[in-house]
C-alpha cells in the first residue's frame, strides 16, 4: 500500500495481514499522512486475508478517503478470489486496471465501475541491457523467463525442449527465473528436468543480470495458458531486450501485441519453434520493428511514468 501527497510517495509494507491486526494497520497507515491511498491487489503477501478488502471499505465509505485499488488481475482469478475482488470493486473510491480487457470484465459484474475506473498499463521491472547484440551474435537460441511455479507454462516449455532434442542437439537453451516462496520443491524438479535436457539454468539473478542474459537469447518461449497480454512483464522484458517472443495468443492479446510476437500453437510446438528459429533475417527485422513500435506506443517506459499516471 502507498500514500501520496502531491507527487510524494510513502510506501507501507507488512508481512502480517491477519484480521486481528487491522486496528494496528489503520493506525500505521494514518501515521504516514497523505491525501490519497493506493492498494496493489492481488499480491501473494496478502494470502487469503480479507483485511485489504475491509481497509478498502473502511477508508472509501466510512472515512470518505480517496482510496484507489490497483487491480492487476481479475478475469484470471479463481471464483473465490474474484468474489473477494468484487467487494473491492464495489466499495473503492477508484479502481485502476492494468488493461482495458480486465476493466470490461469487471464491468460485467458492476457497470458503475466504468465511471469509477481507468486503465494504467504497467512497466517491466527488468531494464534494457547496456549492450543488446543482434540476434546472430547471441549465445542462446531458446530460453524461458519467469517465475518457477505451476501454471506458468514451464511444463509446455520442457515438453517442447524434449521434442526438439529428439530432432537436434544444436539448440542452446537457457532457463532464467526466480523461485517464489513455497515453490522450492517444484523448482528442484524443474531444474532436474532442465539438467537432463541440457538446458542451462540461471535462477535468482538481479534485474540487471536478467536483462543481460535476455539480451543474449535469440528467442524466448513463453507458452502462457491464457495467452500473452500486456500485463505479462516477462514478455515485455524479452521484447525490450530484442528477443523474439514465441508464445500463445488468446482473447487478452491485442492486435498490436499480436504483431510483435510469434504465435506458437500448443499443437506441435517444437516444430513451430524450430521453424521460427530459422526465420529469414528480413522477416526478423520486421518483427523486431513491430515489437519496438508496440513497446514505444503501448507500454510505459518506467515505473516513474506509471506512478505519475496514478496521480492524474
Amino acid at each position: 500500500m502507498t500514500t501520496a501527497t502531491g507527487s510524494r510517495w510513502k510506501l507501507y509494507r507488512r508481512t502480517d495481514w491477519r484480521l486481528s491486526q487491522i486496528r494496528r494497520i489503520i493506525a500505521e497507515v494514518d501515521s504516514l499522512g497523505g491525501d490519497r491511498l493506493f492498494l496493489q491487489y492481488p499480491t501473494q503477501g496478502y494470502g487469503w486475508s480479507l483485511t485489504p478488502h475491509l481497509l478498502c471499505a473502511y477508508y472509501s465509505i466510512l472515512r470518505k478517503a480517496r482510496f484507489t485499488v490497483v487491480l492487476h488481475e481479475f478475469s484470471g482469478l479463481s471464483k473465490k478470489a474474484r468474489f473477494a475482488a468484487t467487494l473491492m470493486i464495489r466499495t473503492a473510491y477508484e479502481v485502476i486496471f492494468t488493461n482495458s480487457f480486465e476493466q470490461k470484465q469487471a464491468a460485467r459484474i458492476d457497470k458503475s465501475i466504468i465511471q469509477r475506473s481507468r486503465v494504467v498499463k504497467i512497466a517491466s521491472n527488468i531494464p534494457v541491457a547496456a549492450m543488446v547484440p543482434p540476434l546472430s551474435e547471441r549465445k542462446y537460441d531458446l530460453g524461458y523467463f519467469g517465475h518457477i511455479r505451476p501454471r506458468k507454462g514451464l511444463e509446455a516449455f520442457l515438453s517442447a525442449i524434449t521434442q526438439i532434442r529428439k530432432q537436434t542437439s544444436g539448440v542452446a537453451c537457457v532457463l532464467i527465473g526466480q523461485v517464489p516462496a513455497g515453490f522450492k520443491s517444484f523448482a528442484e524438479s524443474i531444474v532436474a528436468q532442465c539438467e537432463a535436457l541440457g538446458v542451462e539454468v540461471k535462477l535468482g539473478l538481479s534485474d540487471s543480470d536478467a536483462a543481460e542474459t535476455l539480451a543474449n537469447v535469440k528467442a524466448v518461449y513463453l507458452p502462457f495458458p491464457d495467452g500473452v497480454s500486456e500485463r505479462r512483464g516477462t514478455a515485455m522484458a524479452a521484447l525490450a531486450n530484442g528477443a523474439m517472443v514465441l508464445t500463445t495468443t488468446g482473447e487478452f492479446t491485442t492486435p498490436a501485441l499480436r504483431a510483435a510476437v510469434v504465435d506458437i500453437p500448443s499443437l506441435d510446438a517444437a516444430t513451430r519453434i524450430l521453424e521460427a528459429l530459422q526465420t529469414p533475417h528480413e522477416e526478423l527485422a520486421l518483427k523486431q520493428a513491430a515489437a519496438q513500435h508496440f513497446l514505444h506506443v503501448e507500454i510505459p517506459s518506467n515505473w516513474e511514468t506509471v506512478a505519475s499516471a496514478y496521480l492524474e
